[in-house]
């Protein structure tokens, strides 16, 4: 993913909890506005309210103002019974340890 039409290009993958969200797209539109091509990557939790026709894109109205914003998801590997909060010290290892994966999905190597 490098750079895009000659501008610096950035993937930002989030962590996957409350409270961290918010911030971080902040910190992206921030990034997009001085010149700079984003990736947000978001983990997808496979809960069944969620879906693709209906989901709120965060960076529509970024986008439509002329910021290079582009949003993906990726998947953390877990069934929707694994209980995430319950299993913390797991589940953060598995995201540190299948990181370069998710990586190098995302670039396509």
């Amino acid at each position: 993913m490098g750079e895009s039409d000659g501008k610096p290009h950035a993937i930002m993958i989030s962590v996957p909890y409350q409270g961290h969200i918010n911030p971080f797209v902040n910190l992206a539109l921030k990034i997009a506005s001085k010149a700079f091509s984003i990736t947000f990557v978001h983990h997808k939790l496979s809960e069944p309210h969620h879906s693709n026709t209906t989901e709120v894109h965060f960076f529509s109205v970024a986008r439509e103002s002329g910021l290079d914003i582009r949003y993906t998801k990726t998947n953390d590997g877990y069934p929707l019974e694994f209980d995430r909060d319950l299993h913390q010290l797991e589940y953060y290892n598995s995201l540190y340890h299948d990181f370069q994966f998710v990586l190098m999905n995302l670039l396509g190597i």
